[in-house]
């Protein structure tokens, strides 16, 4: 039995901003990665840094955001090739 504790957070704006900025970020690499038919995280890195970097956000976010879009890329894979539906 899990206990859970409500929290009333409301982040700043500039903290949704970078939010914001980070997804639009992860969706930016997960097209190149498509596109190029890209898998490994040194080739997309290669690929989508020039792109990042227009994003205007802090460059130690952008491993992050290529582990992360790689990784949402091979579990879209994976469920395609089992044959099942590939959750939006």
């Amino acid at each position: 039995m899990f206990k859970s504790v409500m929290q009333t957070y409301k982040p700043s704006d500039t903290v949704l901003n970078l939010m914001h900025k980070f997804t639009d970020g992860i969706n930016m690499c997960i097209t190149v990665a498509i596109e190029q038919d890209l898998t490994s995280r040194n080739t997309l890195s290669k690929s989508a840094y020039p792109s990042l970097t227009e994003h205007k956000i802090p460059s130690y976010y952008y491993p992050s955001m290529i582990s992360k879009a790689l990784a949402l890329l091979k579990t879209y894979r994976k469920r395609l090739r089992k044959g099942k539906k590939a959750i939006k």
